[in-house]
Formats: structure tokens, sequence, C-alpha cells
């Protein structure tokens, strides 16, 4: 492991952020520091120009680098997984730090020796070739181009999805986030090419092989090249694939622009994937769901187990479902504590009290997870009964809803359903009692009202229909 990007980015301080480019500060090395060369700085971070004592210097001694490997074994042990992409720290004094671990997305390219033509190392496997673009340059389409940049993070992706032949990126490795997307986007990939912005000038032709870290410059025209999407190990698509994947995914998404007609193909399991926010979506089927992910964009997803029969053109067994639940639930169980009561929670619940008026909590959470978020929340008080699902739970949310309100004694048509989904107002109209809809949820308003239920913004507001 070497210092061979030609920058490097450390903390500024308030009296670097404010030198201009060309200017010398200094720069950690193991021992203590040297003096490099501003290159640029903002939001906090400078960009130094790779001092000499950086090039071919080991980052980590062999010491070090054990460590980390037995660090990385335990995290996935920890995690069971055969194959961990981590991330990590190393301070001035030589401690290291593990900062995140998680599943290797999609697996690396082989390592195949090219002799001498190799320029860089191989990070997405494929070949690709067509005129190079620089990304920073001011070019609005990079479909079917040599991709020439430096690092790349999640606000690449929509540069990405117009499918560029191929991607050189002057720093990194097998598992930056330069090469892990473009192996999700199944885009061939180099990366550590130190100075490719200077060897493949804006313009001329060059051949990239992702497999071996070849690339190679031609002296021919080449239009643009449509690259082929291997679907085995890709994330995001561009069109509907023409068979059904065989990878064991559930659902595979398809890039969809907002100017487009939006449809969902029948009788596969394909989800929607917008690289904005807003638009909303002009519908949501049955059967589907609509997640805005904050400075990424929207997702349309197939999500009950009905839904995931249609779209895969099976039947799933018991095991399948469980694993899909589970998963749901292990990601559900780890963003829990980070949530809070909606801001009117309390003083609603405390609102409803006096003669003839109860209130319970009824979900499709595990009970045991449910039941210790209230606990945490100190809500017991408010609740006539809590009931989550259990192992031998009925497994309609119909079915759970009848069966608590047999539970409370209560008949369904003195009973309301207060909810944020619109199988949750189908579920009341298959019981027999009333919903009222809260538009603060994953779904949007425009598919809680299709459902006929009334829509309110807030539980206050859902109590002053009630008074």
């Amino acid at each position: 492991m070497s210092g061979r990007q030609c920058t490097i980015v450390v903390p500024g301080t308030t009296h670097e952020l404010t030198l201009p480019p060309g200017e010398w500060t200094h720069a950690p090395v193991p021992g203590g520091t040297t003096l490099a060369k501003i290159a640029t700085s903002a939001h906090g971070l400078v960009h130094l120009h790779t001092p000499p004592e950086w090039i071919n210097t080991a980052v980590l001694s062999a010491a070090q680098r054990t460590a980390l490997l037995d660090m990385t074994v335990r995290a996935a042990a920890v995690l069971d997984l055969g194959s961990i992409d981590v991330e990590w720290a190393i301070d001035s004094a030589g401690n290291l730090a593990l900062l995140q671990a998680r599943p290797l997305t999609a697996p690396l390219p082989p390592a195949v020796p090219v002799g001498g033509q190799r320029r860089g190392i191989p990070a997405a496997p494929g070949i690709g070739y067509g005129p190079v673009i620089h990304l920073d340059a001011d070019i609005p389409d990079v479909a079917g181009a040599v991709l020439v940049c430096g690092p790349l993070g999640p606000d690449a992706v929509p540069t990405l999805l117009q499918r560029p032949a191929a991607i050189i990126a002057t720093s990194g490795g097998p598992l930056c986030h330069t090469a892990i997307i473009a192996r999700e986007l199944a885009i061939p990939c180099v990366t550590a090419v130190p100075h490719a912005h200077t060897v493949f000038k804006p313009g001329s032709t060059v051949h990239v092989n992702g497999t071996t870290g070849a690339i190679t410059s031609t002296d021919l025209d080449s239009p643009r090249q449509a690259i082929p999407v291997d679907l085995s190990h890709t994330a995001v698509l561009t069109a509907s694939p023409e068979e059904p994947t065989s990878d064991g995914r559930l659902v595979t998404l398809r890039l969809h622009q907002p100017a487009l007609p939006q449809s969902v193909p029948p009788g596969s399991a394909i989800g929607l994937f917008q690289a904005t926010c807003q638009p909303p979506w002009h519908e949501s089927p049955p059967g589907f769901r609509d997640l805005t992910l904050p400075h990424l964009g929207r997702l349309l997803l197939p999500t009950d187990r009905q839904a995931y029969e249609e779209l895969l053109g099976t039947t799933l067994t018991d095991d399948q479902w469980q694993h899909i639940e589970q998963t749901f639930h292990d990601h559900y169980r780890r963003l829990l504590p980070d949530c809070h009561l909606a801001t009117d929670a309390r003083s609603a619940l405390q609102t409803w009290t006096g003669p003839n008026r109860t209130q319970s909590l009824l979900s499709m959470t595990p009970h045991g997870l449910l039941t210790d978020a209230i606990t945490d929340h100190g809500l017991n008080a408010d609740f006539a009964i809590v009931q989550g699902r259990t192992d031998t739970s009925t497994v309609t949310k119909a079915a759970h809803l009848k069966d608590h309100l047999s539970t409370l004694g209560v008949e369904p048509t003195t009973a309301l359903l207060v909810g944020d989904n619109d199988d949750d107002a189908q579920a009341a109209r298959t019981v027999g009692t009333q919903a009222i809809l809260i538009a603060t949820g994953t779904m949007s308003r425009a598919r809680l009202e299709a459902s006929g239920a009334p829509t309110v913004d807030s539980l206050t507001d859902a109590l002053q229909l009630l008074c």
C-alpha cells in the first residue's frame, strides 16, 4: 500500500483553509510531518500534492497490516460474511481503528497479470473502449465514453447511470467507492492511475480492460460504445431485463427518468429508482411502496408477500418469506434506536382519554421489539394493550387486526384504526372498522388518499376529525 495518488486529503486547520493553492503547509508522515504544497481546499479539508516522503512509502508496517487483517477477519466472523468490505483509519500514533464493515456488494475481478501493459489496479471486470472524457469538465453526456476521474462517491451515481463505456480513476483500489459503484453498475474500471488526466487527453480513444488493469491508447477514431449489462452483478438497470435474474435477488431496480412514462413490467420483480427526490411518482401500483431516500432519490418497491409472488411468477416458500421478513426486521431493529416520536405524539395520546375512550397499539413489528420501544419511550400507561407480531401470529394485516379487536373485546364498528399505509385502510375495510391515515410515513399522500380513507398530516389532525 503506497501513496500513489497525485494528491492526499487531510483535515485542515482554520489557517490552512485560508491559504491559496500553491502555498506550503505541513503534512503528516509516520513519525512526524513534512512540507507539502496545497492543491485546493474546501469543506474543512485540504488537498495536498503528494509529498516525496509519501511516494512508494508503505502506509502500514508489517505488524500493522497483520493487525488490520486480524480485525477484518473478526468483523467478518461477527457479521457471518464470507466476503467483507471494511473502512479503516490510522492516527499519527499508529493506532488502527475499524470505521465500517459491510458485505462486499459485488465480487472483485480476478487477478490476471499483464506484464508491462498494466497501467492500474483492476477494480471492475469487463472491457470498454471509446473517447476519453474528463469528469472535471462540464460534460453533460458520458454515455459510451471512457470516464477519467478522481475518487467518486454516491453523488456520482446519476452520472454513472448514463453508462460510460469504462472508468479510469486516478486513485483507489478494488474496495474504494469508485470500484464498488462501478461493479454494481457493471462498468469496467481501472483504479490507481495517478496521471490519467495528463496521459489520456479528452477525445482520444482508449481501450480499458477492467479485469487485467491494462489501458491501451489507440490512434483510431472510435464511436461511443454501448456496453452489455451483466445482470448477475448489476444493482441498477437502465432497461428491464429480458429474463428474470437467477442470483437469488428479490428485486431488480430499473432507472426511471422523471420525463418518461412510469411503468412497472408485469411478471417480474422490478422496482424503480429515480435519482431525484422530486417529482413524486405518477402513481403507486397496488403492492408497491414509495420510499424517499433523502439526497439520493426515490424508490418504488414491491412490498408484501403476495406482491412478490405476483412479480416473481412463483409461490414463495415459508422459508423464503421468513428470510425476507428477517432481513427487513434486522434493518428495522438496527435503525429503531435513532428514531424519535412525532412532536405531537405524547400530547395526542394524552388527549384521547375519558369515559368510553381507550387506545391500543397494534403493529406487524415483532412483539418483543415493539414492547421494548414502547417501554423506552415511557408509553406503556397510554395503551390498553400493545400487540406486535409473534411466531404464531396470522400472516395478513387484516387477520392480525381482527385478532387484536377480539382480544380487546371491542366490536369493529366501534373502533377506529389510525395508520400510515394504504394496506392499513384495506385491513380496516376487511374487518369492518373505520380508518384514518397519516401522511408522515414512507408512503406518498396521493397513494394514501387513493385508498379512500381520510388522510391527515398528524395525530392531532386525526383527533380533530373525531372530536
